[in-house]
């Protein structure tokens, strides 16, 4: 297979390609958990003196660190392209919104103390009303700060 590669002199091409590199700079998406339940999702994620760390929240990004990066390329090869990557940066938020939920709701070690379950009547370390799992959102997030 032969290629052929061929350059004009006029920086057209590059100024372009440059312009829309920058305006990627700093596009991504943020996953968090908004509202009353923020606090709880940190004393989960890290644990205290009394509550063990349950690290749902970074083990659902790990899992889906190689998802997120193949979508995050496929959306910097549409701007690059003269496309949009919001699509693809929609697409992972979501995504990545889902993993969270379900790492919620999957949780089960360390399972809860045994006077929390007989409280909430079940072993479930991380779900007591649903709220936290429900606050768990997904923004645009661009040079500035979120969108």
């Amino acid at each position: 297979m032969r290629a052929k590669l061929r350059f004009k002199d006029d920086q057209r091409g590059l100024r372009l390609l440059e312009r829309r590199t920058r305006a990627l700079d700093g596009q991504g998406v943020e996953v968090v958990v908004e509202g009353e339940h923020a606090e709880v999702a940190v004393i989960q994620e890290f644990g205290t003196d009394t509550i063990p760390a349950r690290p749902f929240f970074r083990t659902a990004l790990e899992l889906r660190e190689a998802a997120s990066a193949k979508a995050l390329a496929r959306g910097a090869g549409e701007a690059l392209d003269g496309g949009s990557a919001l699509p693809d940066l929609a697409a992972e938020g979501e995504a990545l919104k889902r993993a969270v939920q379900d790492s919620i709701e999957g949780w089960v070690d360390p399972p809860n103390a045994p006077a929390t379950v007989a409280k909430k009547r079940r072993n479930d370390p991380l779900v007591e009303t649903g709220e936290m799992k429900d606050g768990v959102t997904w923004r645009l997030v661009t040079r500035g700060g979120s969108d």
